[in-house]
């Protein structure tokens, strides 16, 4: 449900409202413990959450912690606690751990990929995502080979919601 695009179903549009700029698909990449600390869990979220950890515990379908991690209302990182000051950086997609990395190589400044240009400023904020990077355990997150799941959630936009998708529930998914 919280992973399907805005406009197919009401009540995702209706949660969309709810939680303005901010992204509850991520919300699933948080590590557990630092989940307590993110702004805007709903009951329905806090459900969601805890259908997606029980899924993930009897069949594990990403690493953990994983590459897709996001650097953005990361409790972890607390300046992304602020999104608004990375706007530049979501707008180009660069959300997530792995998003920072070519292989085993955290990329430059000047090597991000950019469909809106980076200024000045956000090279200060470079500089910030970069010492968090450098973290030994979350360098080796972001470096982590992508297991299959990640990749299709990486790679493939998801056009229902995420557990009808895999057919959890439906007899025929990781828990049926």
């Amino acid at each position: 449900m919280l992973h399907a695009p805005v406009g197919i179903k009401i009540w995702v549009d209706l949660e969309h409202d709810l939680f303005g700029r901010d992204h509850p698909s991520l919300y699933f990449w948080v590590p557990k413990p630092h989940r307590s600390e993110l702004p805007h869990t709903t009951p329905a979220l806090r459900t969601s959450l805890q259908v997606w950890d029980r899924v993930n515990g009897k069949n594990p379908l990403i690493n953990t912690p994983s590459p897709l991690t996001p650097v953005l209302r990361n409790p972890q990182f607390p300046p992304g606690m602020t999104p608004q000051h990375f706007a530049r950086f979501e707008d180009n997609n660069l959300i997530r751990l792995c998003h920072f990395f070519q292989g085993d190589r955290l990329l430059l400044f000047a090597d991000l990929p950019q469909s809106t240009p980076l200024n000045s400023f956000d090279y200060f904020r470079y500089l910030q995502l970069r010492s968090f990077l450098s973290i030994p355990d979350i360098r080796m997150a972001a470096t982590k080979q992508l297991t299959p799941f990640e990749k299709m959630s990486m790679h493939t936009p998801v056009r229902r919601g995420l557990f009808l998708r895999e057919g959890v529930g439906e007899g025929h998914g990781p828990t049926g």
